[in-house]
C-alpha cells in the first residue's frame, strides 16, 4: 500500500511506529457487531470489544443480509473504535439521569442507536442528518433497533443552532477526509491531499460554531472524526476552546492496552491506531461549555402530537399520533422538547418511532410495530424457518399451514420479528417494507444463520 509523503509525514506517532502502522494497514478489516441489548445476546463465545458493552469481534464477515437476526435489529454491524462512545457516555456519568441530547451529523445510524442503548431510557434523544438520502438510511437503523426515545430532523447545524440552550449533549462526529479509513476503502487514499484536509477543518469549525448555540451552559459536546491528524482533531478543539469558551473534562476510563491519549493547550483527546488496537482510525474527546448567560428556549406543549390509545398497542408505553393519523411511540416526557423545535421553525422527519396509522378510527400496524424491543405486541405470530424468513424479506409470498384466522400477523424466525403478514387463503402476503427488502434472494444464496444469538423477545399475546 503506498500512502502519500504529506500524510504519513503528518501522523501523530513516534517515526519508529510509522513502519508498523503502515504493515497493520495491509492486514484485514476486523468485524465488529453490537448487540441490541433489548432484543438478543450472543450465545457463542465471540470476543469482547474492550472498550463496548455487548459488542464482540467476529471471525470472519458474514453474508448479513442472509442472517433474519439482522433485519430484525438484533445487532448492529459497526467498526469496533467508534463504539468507544458508550465508555466515554458512562464516563461522563451521562447516563444516570435523562437528558436532551444531539446526534448532529447522524447517518448512518449506528452512533445514534448506541447513544439511545447508552442513555438514561428516560433521555430525548434528535438525531440529525443534512442529506435526504442518508435520513432514509438512518431512519432505518433507528426503526429497526425498536428503542424508542428519538426524533429525526433533515436540518443543516445552523438551522438547529437556533434551539438555543436545547441540549445537555450534542454528538458531532464530524465528516472528516477519511484517513482511518484506509485500509477499509482504499479509494479513499486516492482522494486524500493537504487540501482536502483543510477544506475538512474548515468545514469542521464552521459545524461546531452553527451548533455551539444550541448547547446548554453547563452542557458537554462530544467531538469524534475517523482521521488521524491534529489539525482536523486537537487543532479544532483548541480553536473551539479559544473562540467558545470551551473546557476540556477531565475524563477518567478503564485502562485500554493501546489506547492513545493526547493533550494539546489543555484538550485531552482519545486516539484508535490500528498497528495498536483492534479496530479503524477515531479520534474523539469531549469538552464543556462554560457558564454564560443564555436565554434557553421556552419549551412548549407539541401542538400537533395528541395521546393514542388502541386495543392493539401496549398498554404500559405512550403512543401520540399527528394530525395526518400517524401514530408514534415516545415517552410523554419528551412532547415539550418536541414542541420547542417546532416553535422553532424546525421541521421534524419523524416525531419519534413509527408504528403505524389511524384510519377512521381504527389503528393499522406497519413495520415499526414489529419492530417495538420489549414491548408486547397484541397480534398473533408465525413462527417460520430460515427459508421462509429469506422468502418474506424479499417480500415473496409464503404458503403456510396454520390455524390463525387472523389477516394481520406477527412473523417471527427463531424468537425474533421480521415484520408483518397478511394471511388469506394459506398464504401469506408480505408486508415487509419494499426498499428495505432483499434482493436476489435465490435459494442457492441462502445459509445457515450468521450470528447465533439468543432471542430477548418477550411472550406475546395472541
Amino acid at each position: 500500500m503506498i500512502l502519500p509523503e504529506a500524510f504519513l509525514a503528518a501522523l501523530p506517532i513516534p517515526q519508529n511506529e510509522v513502519s508498523d502502522f503502515v504493515e497493520s494497514l495491509a492486514l484485514d478489516t476486523p468485524v465488529s457487531v453490537r448487540f441490541n441489548p433489548m432484543k438478543a445476546l450472543p450465545n457463542q463465545n465471540f470476543q469482547p470489544v474492550p472498550w463496548c458493552d455487548h459488542a464482540y469481534y467476529l471471525p470472519t464477515r458474514p453474508r448479513f443480509t442472509s442472517d433474519p437476526a439482522f433485519h430484525a435489529g438484533a445487532y448492529y454491524p459497526q467498526e469496533a473504535s467508534s463504539m468507544f462512545l458508550g465508555t466515554l457516555i458512562k464516563s461522563l456519568g451521562l447516563d444516570q439521569r435523562p437528558i436532551a441530547a444531539l446526534d448532529l451529523c447522524a447517518a448512518p445510524g449506528g452512533k445514534s442507536n448506541l447513544l439511545r442503548t447508552a442513555l438514561h431510557p428516560q433521555s430525548f434523544l434528535l438525531a440529525n442528518e443534512t442529506i435526504g438520502s442518508r435520513t432514509k438510511i438512518l431512519n432505518e437503523t433507528l426503526l429497526k433497533w425498536g428503542i424508542s426515545g428519538y426524533a429525526i430532523t433533515q436540518k443543516d447545524p445552523s438551522v438547529l443552532g437556533r434551539l438555543e440552550g436545547m441540549f445537555d449533549l450534542i454528538l458531532v462526529d464530524a465528516p472528516c477526509s477519511g484517513e482511518g479509513l484506509f485500509r477499509k476503502n482504499p479509494d479513499a487514499i486516492k482522494e486524500w491531499s493537504p487540501n482536502l484536509v483543510n477544506l475538512c477543518s474548515s468545514r469542521q469549525k464552521r459545524i461546531l460554531s452553527d451548533i455551539w448555540p444550541a448547547l446548554k451552559p453547563g452542557g458537554i459536546l462530544i467531538y469524534s472524526t475517523c482521521t488521524y491528524n491534529q489539525q482536523e482533531n486537537e487543532a479544532n478543539l483548541e480553536w473551539l476552546s479559544k473562540e467558545k469558551n470551551a473546557q476540556a473534562l477531565p475524563i477518567e476510563i478503564p485502562s485500554l492496552t493501546g489506547l492513545i491519549i493526547t493533550f494539546r493547550s489543555g484538550i485531552s483527546g482519545y486516539r484508535f491506531m490500528p498497528h495498536k488496537i483492534t479496530g479503524e482510525g477515531f479520534f474523539i474527546a469531549a469538552v464543556q461549555k462554560l457558564d454564560e448567560k443564555s436565554q434557553r428556549q421556552k419549551k412548549v406543549s407539541h401542538p400537533q402530537l395528541k395521546p393514542y390509545k388502541s386495543k392493539l398497542l401496549d398498554a404500559n408505553r405512550f403512543h401520540a399520533s399527528d394530525q395526518p393519523g400517524n401514530v408514534f411511540a415516545l415517552l410523554e416526557d419528551h412532547l415539550p422538547s418536541l414542541g420547542g423545535i417546532l416553535a422553532a421553525g424546525i421541521k421534524l422527519y419523524q416525531p419519534g418511532m413509527p408504528l403505524g396509522r389511524d384510519r377512521a378510527g381504527q389503528f393499522k400496524p406497519d413495520h415499526g410495530y414489529a419492530m417495538q424491543a420489549s414491548a408486547q405486541k397484541m397480534l398473533p405470530v408465525i413462527e417460520v424457518e430460515l427459508e421462509q424468513a429469506l422468502h418474506y424479506l424479499s417480500r415473496a409470498d409464503l404458503a403456510i399451514d396454520t390455524n390463525s384466522n387472523a389477516t394481520l400477523s406477527l412473523m417471527r424466525y427463531a424468537g425474533f420479528d421480521l415484520g408483518l403478514g397478511k394471511l388469506r387463503n394459506g398464504r401469506i402476503t408480505s408486508e415487509y417494507p419494499i426498499h428495505w427488502r432483499i434482493l436476489h434472494a435465490q435459494e442457492s444464496l441462502y445459509q445457515p444463520l450468521s450470528l447465533a444469538v439468543e432471542s430477548l423477545t418477550p411472550e406475546k399475546e395472541s
